[in-house]
């Protein structure tokens, strides 16, 4: 379940930044491309993909372990055998290379486009950005070294931590999108009253 979330989270940030680009460097060609159905589209293959991944080892591609201080558990990525090395490169380039790499590239080409206009949106897209890179950089680099035989060298505190980070995005990366819009945080303000005096001094 972890993990499906975890793959989520990360796709939904893929579909939001290809989503905000399309509006904003393609707004005229995003009229056509994005409607109702398509989004629905896009919810349902984002969950199929994520599920498909998650739950591969349940039809023999990859396997579960306990991490090495037995408080979860987390593909297996220390096994040196064919199928374990076909999951785990598998995963690293569709789930981790390729929407990172996506994110990346849209936001970066928003921040281009819009530059001039608002830096309220080009903060946003940087705090998008370095989340994503904060949380699933140190799994990247762990699953890079341990397909590549340096997994001896990897300490359980490493490994855990990485682990924890890429669990920690599925929390940060909504709060991110919803304390980063105005409209939210006025209606928060509406809804929890003892928030108004954080809001008249600029923390919300």
């Amino acid at each position: 379940m972890q993990c499906l979330l975890g793959f989520a989270a990360l796709n939904t940030a893929v579909m939001l930044s290809v989503d905000r680009y399309l509006l904003i460097v393609q707004p005229f060609q995003s009229i056509a491309r994005i409607g109702r159905r398509r989004v629905l589209l896009m919810i349902e293959f984002k969950w199929c993909w994520s599920l498909i991944w998650s739950s591969s080892p349940f039809y023999g591609l990859g396997r579960y372990i306990p991490v090495r201080l037995q408080t979860s558990s987390a593909f297996d990525f220390l096994t040196h055998n064919v199928n374990i090395k076909i999951h785990v490169v598998g995963m690293l380039i569709f789930e981790l290379l390729i929407p990172i790499g996506t994110v990346f590239f849209c936001y970066i080409q928003i921040v281009l486009m819009i530059k001039l206009l608002t830096l309220q949106t080009a903060n946003t897209s940087a705090i998008t950005i370095s989340i994503l890179f904060i949380t699933w950089l140190p799994y990247a680099i762990l699953i890079f070294l341990s397909v590549n035989g340096y997994h001896t060298n990897l300490t359980p505190h490493f490994a855990e931590v990485s682990i924890v980070f890429v669990k920690s995005y599925s929390v940060c990366n909504p709060a991110v999108y919803a304390f980063m819009n105005a409209r939210f945080r006025i209606r928060l303000v509406k809804m929890v009253p003892c928030l108004i005096q954080l809001r008249r001094a600029g923390c919300l």
